[in-house]
């Protein structure tokens, strides 16, 4: 029996993918749960131009993404924190500190799992952090800690 697959099915396949499956493993497991309906011609077409249109919106979204990262590139986002007196941070800065820190800076609401940070920062200086972007697009920006009194 041909479906469509509604969500990703572990060892079936991926979402809005057409499948040939038992009819058994359709009707009493895929179809009941939500997980898929039947492959019907026009159900196809529906489910191609869903398929066209989300490509659209990606290719959008990877636009986007590349004209943030050109505005902010070269550009440092200063973040103030406290320090000792050997310049440690008492508190390390982690993703979510650097979202917050380009949202208040200059208005751009990056999700915390977006920015790579291999450990948290904890100290004063200047870093250059990646950000994964849509469709494996990728930039640097340069965060610039500086102590607070």
């Amino acid at each position: 029996m041909k479906v469509i697959l509604l969500k990703d099915v572990s060892k079936v396949g991926r979402c809005y993918e057409v499948k040939e499956v038992a009819s058994g493993f359709a009707l009493n497991f895929l179809i009941p749960r939500g997980l898929a309906k039947p492959a019907t011609d026009s159900e196809i077409q529906k489910i191609e131009q869903l398929k066209s249109e989300n490509k659209k919106g990606e290719e959008k979204q990877i636009a986007e993404f590349k004209q943030i990262i050109e505005n902010i590139s070269g550009e440092k986002i200063i973040i103030e924190a406290k320090v000792n007196e050997k310049g440690h941070l008492f508190k390390g800065l982690h993703e979510k500190d650097l979202s917050g820190a380009l949202k208040s800076q200059r208005g751009i609401e990056i999700p915390a799992e977006k920015i790579k940070l291999e450990k948290p920062i904890k100290e004063v200086g200047d870093y250059e952090v990646e950000i994964a972007g849509p469709g494996g697009v990728n930039g640097k920006v340069i965060f610039s800690v500086v102590a607070t009194k």
